[in-house]
């Protein structure tokens, strides 16, 4: 079953940020900078030489907002989407293109294995979304078998720049770090509130045990000690 997303996502200017009830993200704009929910892909910040707060550079560097670029679908009838449009609503999406349907695949693997809304989209000829003039292609700085992963606010996650021997652990383990689990809070399908709500549990125990504990050793030596 699918779990909505409960906990905050920090980005850029807003490490901080503490999750409160019903919040979904905590959407940043601005320029590309480093956030705790994104995995680094290991490449630098693109240079501008022009002012970054005037000039807005596309990037789909981890951190940065998605790339608008339009697409057609496979209907020519129908009016054509941004990635924008496809991505967003309250999941993580996979962007692949032709060579990567197979992490297309992962991705709904993956979905059911953490319950978490997650889709994915093949961009190419003949799919339901095309790059009718070279758009993304330009965009996207990976190849074809490469994947962005997209967060719920449109901003990138993680870039693969090409395919790997195994999609879904791949993705399995990103979007574990990304939402801040690690090895823990999303593991064996466990979401971090669960995990957080057990630990809180145990502390609580043991602050009672010790209440108990305390309050016997007092008893105790309160008692008069009776002689022979």
């Amino acid at each position: 079953m699918t779990r909505p997303l409960t906990q905050a996502i920090p980005v850029t200017g807003s490490p901080n940020t503490t999750p409160q009830p019903g919040d979904v993200l905590v959407v940043g704009s601005g320029p590309a900078g480093s956030s705790s929910a994104v995995v680094a892909d290991g490449t630098e910040l693109p240079v501008d030489e022009r002012d970054a707060e005037l000039y807005y550079r596309p990037t789909t560097r981890p951190c940065s907002r998605l790339p608008h670029a339009w697409l057609g679908l496979a209907d020519p009838r129908e009016p054509s989407v941004s990635t924008h449009d496809i991505c967003g609503h309250g999941r993580f999406t996979v962007l692949t293109g032709i060579n990567g349907a197979e992490r297309a695949d992962a991705a709904e693997r993956v979905a059911e294995e953490l319950g978490i809304p997650l889709t994915a989209h093949v961009i190419g000829p003949e799919q339901e979304y095309e790059d009718l003039y070279g758009d993304w292609a330009g965009l996207r700085e990976v190849v074809d078998d490469g994947m962005v992963l997209v967060r719920p606010d449109n901003h990138v996650a993680y870039r693969s720049h090409g395919m790997v021997e195994d999609p879904a652990a791949t993705l399995t383990e990103t979007l574990r770090a990304v939402l801040g689990s690690g090895e823990g809070a999303l593991q064996g399908g466990r979401s971090s509130v669960s995990a957080r709500d057990a630990s809180e549990q145990d502390s609580r125990g043991a602050s009672e045990q010790g209440t108990r504990d305390a309050s016997q050793q007092g008893a105790r030596a309160g008692t008069p000690h009776r002689g022979h």
